[in-house]
Parts: structure tokens; C-alpha cells; sequence
């Protein structure tokens, strides 16, 4: 006669915690910048630009001049 063999589960380790990793935390400003954008010009002026923290710096989201 054939035995079915029963799959062996084995327990994860109590110890083990479960960790999430804490998102970013982006700030965004309205800066002026040199680049050249019909877009941003209608929405936040003539030259000034959504920039976006980069670290200490901030970074324009048009052309990436810190």
C-alpha cells in the first residue's frame, strides 16, 4: 500500500518582528527658476516653478537645476 506523505510546515520564528518601512516625506514649493514651461507659467506665474525637496536642496521638477 502507498503512504501519502504529509508536507512538514514549519513554524516562523516568534522573534522575528514585522517592520514597515516609513514613507518619505516630500515638501514641494513654488520657486523661480530660468527654464522654460507654458504650463507651470499659466498655473504659478511666469518663471516660477513647483520644486521639490531634494535633501537640503530642492529640485525644479521642470529641468532638475537644484
Amino acid at each position: 500500500m502507498v503512504e501519502k506523505l504529509k508536507k512538514k510546515v514549519e513554524p516562523v520564528a516568534a522573534t522575528t518582528p514585522k517592520v514597515k518601512a516609513a514613507p518619505k516625506v516630500t515638501t514641494t514649493i513654488i520657486a523661480k527658476c530660468d527654464c522654460v514651461n507654458e504650463y507651470q507659467d499659466k498655473i504659478y506665474g511666469k518663471g516660477m516653478r513647483a520644486k521639490n525637496s531634494k535633501g537640503t536642496n530642492f529640485k525644479c521638477t521642470v529641468c532638475g537645476k537644484v
